[in-house]
């Protein structure tokens, strides 16, 4: 979607790279930090 936006000039390019670093980073963390499930 960012890609796409940044394709059609809405953002600047580097915007784009920027925000989906920050987002997996957040997506990340958030995973780290389930509990992971054992028997």
């Amino acid at each position: 979607m960012l890609d796409r936006a940044a394709d059609k000039g809405y953002i600047h390019p580097n915007k784009a790279a920027r925000l989906k670093s920050r987002l997996v980073k957040r997506i990340r963390a958030a995973a780290a930090a389930q509990p992971t499930a054992t028997k």
